[in-house]
């Protein structure tokens, strides 16, 4: 078992070097869309509840500055660590070094790193399930469930993380089968947390009631879209990127674990069974969504997170899948360092610091350009390409005299709910990206949101004054045709 001593010196050297890479790194589209869920406070938003933007609120608005954004998920990301470890700990406690080993599995599988760095519904949701699952542990055979308030705390917080919570429900009653705890339903103190935990989530429920349910409809059609049928090539692309963002050592251990699971489920450790009730649902219902739409890789995250201590031990005695997944990871870690700190993207793939660069400049010339249009024509907007676009501009002039920017691909997001929808007929500024966005433009036949539009500027993106394949452009566009 790590001392405390020990565990906490290594996770404190871990958030001095987080604080580093966070002086490198601009605000990548999530930080910025979950910042700005701080900067404009509400009962909860259009994609997720409220947790992560309550939880920025204190920096956004104490400190107002770019490099506070990540202090929150750093900090999160400490504390999901500490109790990782210590879960592991508690479940394996005849496997030696087991929290080394899950440490050294989670800090070099690239997207679990990344994680903790990023402000995302999913941080504060992991917390509160690894907290679930080593309360739980604590009650399996127990008739009664100690301090039941506790259980409905866990998953009313849970609730106002994000929808993904909904699986702990289901991982609730599978402890319940698995354990024969039907009992715990004749306790009047569970029906008191169920409404604690409903109370908790009130805010959600509030501001659905409030705008016609629309977080929860945009759930259910994100999950399983009406026009789509179910298809194995979207399935396997989701399994993809999945495959790229824990590392393919991860991933086949995961796989092999499942396996062996399904083999050897009744001689399997007590603590492997358990962790499954809760990795698996998730991985089950990502993988009937991912089916009707490709997932994002952090979507499954949980999971993943959940299943780790279970991986370690499947590990433990197969010490060079360990160590190939630490030169995998290490090779993944050097190479990203490299590029922060300034190297040439060697691969004709395109460079990963597209999602990062240039953003703050493009932004003022967004602004600049609206300025310089208002003089010549009353009521010109600013809008970005699409909504992960629109979250960085957004960020960056929430100060300025007209902070809006709107979305150009007509969808609904949240800044419709912040700024409104653009008048039908209106004119504005588009920032426009060639990677992330069609080539012909906002008034191309994919788009063809406006019925005319002309390029203003156009200029490259570049890292650390290199060139990287892409280029921003801003462009004049009239005659909005969406909007109330």
């Amino acid at each position: 078992m790590l001392s405390t001593r020990s565990l906490g010196l290594f996770l404190f050297a871990l958030l001095g070097f987080h604080l580093w890479l966070n002086l490198l790194l601009p605000l990548g589209v999530d930080e910025a869309h979950y910042a700005l869920y701080g900067w404009y406070l509400d009962w909860s938003y259009f994609d997720h509840p409220p947790l992560i933007g309550w939880l920025e609120a204190p920096a956004v608005h104490g400190l107002d500055a770019d490099w506070v954004v990540r202090l929150v998920p750093m900090l999160l990301g400490v504390v999901i660590l500490w109790q990782l470890v210590r879960l592991a700990e508690n479940l394996f406690v005849f496997q030696q070094h087991i929290g080394v080993w899950v440490l050294f599995l989670v800090l070099l599988s690239p997207l679990l790193h990344g994680l903790t760095l990023t402000p995302l519904p999913d941080l504060p949701l992991l917390l509160v399930s690894l907290l679930l699952v080593r309360y739980l542990w604590s009650q399996r055979h127990h008739e009664r469930l100690a301090h039941p308030w506790l259980l409905g705390l866990l998953m009313g917080l849970a609730g106002l993380s994000k929808y993904t919570a909904v699986t702990l429900v289901m991982s609730f009653v599978l402890v319940m089968l698995l354990y024969g705890r039907w009992c715990w339903l004749r306790q009047p103190g569970l029906w008191g947390a169920v409404g604690l935990a409903l109370l908790l989530i009130a805010p959600v429920i509030y501001w659905n009631a409030q705008h016609g349910w629309a977080s929860f409809l945009y759930q259910l059609d994100h999950g399983a879209p009406q026009h789509a049928v179910w298809s194995l090539e979207r399935f396997l692309i989701s399994q993809g990127r999945q495959v790229g963002a824990y590392g393919v050592v991860l991933y086949g251990a995961v796989l092999g674990l499942l396996i062996w699971s399904l083999i050897r489920w009744k001689s399997l450790p007590e603590g492997v069974r358990f962790l499954w009730l809760f990795a698996l649902p998730v991985f089950l219902l990502f993988a009937w969504s991912s089916g009707y739409e490709p997932i994002l890789p952090h979507w499954t995250g949980l999971g993943w997170w959940l299943i780790i201590p279970a991986v370690a031990w499947f590990l433990a005695n197969r010490a060079w899948v360990l160590w190939l997944h630490g030169v995998t990871g290490g090779m993944v870690w050097v190479g990203v360092l490299a590029l922060l700190l300034g190297a040439s993207w060697p691969f004709k793939a395109p460079n990963p610091m597209l999602e990062l660069a240039g953003w703050k400049q493009a932004s003022d010339k967004l602004d600049q350009w609206q300025h310089q249009l208002l003089q010549q024509e009353e009521g010109v907007l600013k809008f970005a390409g699409n909504w992960s676009l629109v979250s960085r501009p957004a960020w960056y002039l929430r100060h300025r005299q007209d902070p809006r920017v709107f979305n150009a691909d007509g969808r609904p997001t949240q800044f419709d709910f912040w700024y409104d929808r653009p008048p039908k007929g209106a004119s504005g500024v588009v920032l426009w990206h060639s990677y992330f966005n069609d080539q012909a433009g906002p008034a191309g036949p994919k788009y063809r949101h406006f019925e005319q539009c002309r390029l203003l500027e156009r200029w490259p993106v570049t890292w650390h004054a290199q060139p990287i394949n892409a280029t921003f452009s801003i462009f004049f566009c009239q005659q909005w045709r969406h909007g109330h």
